[in-house]
């Protein structure tokens, strides 16, 4: 059967990251703990920086390989949860620990998110360029010509952004389930389910967002009332080790993780269900997957 003819349930999708947590809440414990790990190597890599550029050395090489071994971390990280997630998604009857190693299968999908990103850059650049022509025809130095450039620039990213990440959604499932991956395959399981698969999507993604955003906006209030003397930008950047491991941010740290932890069963489960529905019409279905 097409992958255009099979269907899938939105609401299971939807509600799949909350039935992991019903089933198995002692995995958010653990994978709060990962991510505290996770959570204090990247501020730890950032004091490093800092460090670096106090003592003198030339801020030209420091923030690009900060930001590149902070952005690889990231993206261990993410194989690494969605991994856990994939697995009990579509293996709930297999082990019932954390679910959550570093092995093939997350090597496989580091590879799997770092091509995304590595094909949202040149789309990203492509979708500007019409903004950038438009600019050429227009009045030059006017707010209202940078303002009109700069909205039409966002969206025309976030459009691209949006459509790559709808039709290889199913990529990073399927790298895991099947020990390989295909971006033939994965659009066209995802054909014909776009906006459906949007709308599955979109609605957890804003709620993590505000979710995250009230988290970091109860941190500067709590930073405002111990320290009012001070800026709150000062006191959101991480100067030193002291900085990291101080009561206030480390407890902000720590329910970062526990928001994340949650965050990875909401965000990664619905990719997971809809390929092991999607997935089961294919004509070359993965039987071991579904066993």
């Amino acid at each position: 059967m097409r992958g255009t003819e099979a269907e899938f349930s939105w609401s299971a999708a939807a509600l799949a990251g909350f039935g992991v947590l019903r089933r198995e809440p002692g995995l958010l414990l653990v994978w709060s703990l990962v991510g505290l790990v996770f959570g204090l190597a990247d501020q730890m890599l950032d004091v490093r920086a800092e460090g670096l550029r106090a003592a003198g050395y030339s801020g030209t090489w420091i923030a690009p390989i900060t930001g590149l071994v902070r952005a690889v971390l990231a993206t261990v990280a993410m194989a690494i949860f969605s991994a856990a997630v994939y697995r009990t998604v579509l293996r709930p009857q297999g082990e019932t620990r954390s679910r959550m190693r570093f092995g093939a299968d997350e090597i496989r999908l580091t590879l799997v998110w770092l091509a995304q990103w590595a094909l949202l850059l040149p789309l990203s650049i492509l979708a500007v360029i019409p903004s950038f022509l438009l600019s050429t025809l227009m009045p030059k130095h006017e707010a209202l010509t940078s303002g009109l450039v700069g909205t039409i620039s966002a969206l025309s990213i976030l459009v691209a952004w949006l459509f790559v990440l709808v039709r290889l959604s199913l990529a990073a499932p399927m790298a895991l389930a099947e020990g390989r991956w295909s971006v033939r395959a994965a659009l066209g399981m995802s054909r014909g389910h776009f906006w459906k698969i949007l709308a599955v999507h979109l609605p957890l993604l804003l709620g993590a967002a505000l979710a995250f955003s009230a988290s970091n906006t109860l941190y500067g209030l709590v930073l405002g009332a111990v320290r009012a003397d001070v800026s709150p930008a000062v006191l959101l950047h991480n100067r030193s080790l002291a900085d990291v491991f101080s009561p206030v941010r480390l407890g902000f740290t720590i329910v970062t993780a526990a928001l994340g932890a949650v965050a990875a069963a909401v965000l990664y489960a619905p990719a997971a269900a809809i390929y092991r529905d999607l997935g089961s019409h294919r004509s070359d279905d993965q039987a071991a997957v579904f066993d």
